[in-house]
Formats: C-alpha cells, structure tokens, sequence
C-alpha cells in the first residue's frame, strides 16, 4: 500500500491528540493503529492527574468510511495509577474525550453521522443508506441514536 503522507493523515484523524503508527488493509476496509500523545490523564472519579502508566490495551472503534472503505481505529490506550490516597479508583483507562465516549465501540463523527441520517431518513432507510455508504448499523441502532439523545440534538 501507497505512503500516506504524515500531513494528509492528520487530516484524516478524529482528534489531534492521536498519532498514527500505521494504516493497514483487512480485506474490503483500512485499520488505522493509533496512539494517543498526551503525557498524562485525569482520574474520572476525582480529578488528579497521573503520568504513571500501569499497562496498555487496545481499543477498536467504527470510524467514517474514506473512498467507499469502511475504516477501523485501534487505539492504543493506557491505564494509569491514580495517585490520589482518598480516590477509590486505584487504576484508570484514559478518556478518548471527543473520538469516542467511554466504552464505546464507534467514533464520535460516526455517531453524529448516524444520529443525522437517523433524524433525515428514519430507521430502516437510514440503514440502507448506511450500508451503500460502508458504515452499516442496523434501523434499531439508528432509532435508539435518537432516543438517547440530547434534548437539545432533537
């Protein structure tokens, strides 16, 4: 596969804190490998920060689709020790903050995108949009988008 030049790619990333080590091909789609470059990360449940790294894990998420190819993010995430003696949270995952909510499996311009085509199109036309534009989800997906909601994105 053609070198993507550092440049274009940033372009191409969800947020400016990921770096990507490599872009490879799985079969019809792209799986970019990322790893975040902030040197430390707030604990969730009391707020200290921590630079002391425990260990790594990966995370993989659904991204927007780039030339009709459905596209994965691996991102390499660390778990930190949080320092804090009162914090009842001993080990933390980092926060992925706008590319992807905590536990989630898609990233957040993918979620915008299906909560858009969820609003225009409904659930069952909205899927079949999706799938010829490689993101497919299911209509029930897209109509729990809308449930779930902000007041205000309705």
């Amino acid at each position: 596969m053609r070198e993507l030049s550092s440049r274009v790619l940033a372009g191409l990333l969800p947020d400016q804190a990921l770096v990507c080590e490599a872009v490879d091909e799985d079969g019809d789609g792209l799986i970019l490998r990322l790893t975040t470059t902030v040197p430390a990360a707030a604990c969730p449940v009391c707020g200290a920060p921590s630079g002391r790294v425990h260990n790594r894990y990966e995370r993989t998420l659904d991204d927007l689709a780039w030339g009709g190819r459905p596209v994965r993010l691996r991102v390499r995430v660390r778990r930190f020790v949080c320092r804090a003696a009162t914090c009842p949270r001993r080990v933390f995952a980092e926060r992925l903050g706008p590319v992807a909510r905590a536990y989630g499996r898609r990233s957040g311009r993918r979620v915008e995108v299906e909560h858009a085509v969820g609003v225009a199109l409904g659930g069952a036309a909205g899927a079949r949009l999706l799938a010829w534009l490689r993101m497919p989800t299911s209509g029930a997906t897209l109509l729990r988008r809308l449930r779930r909601a902000p007041p205000h994105r309705r």
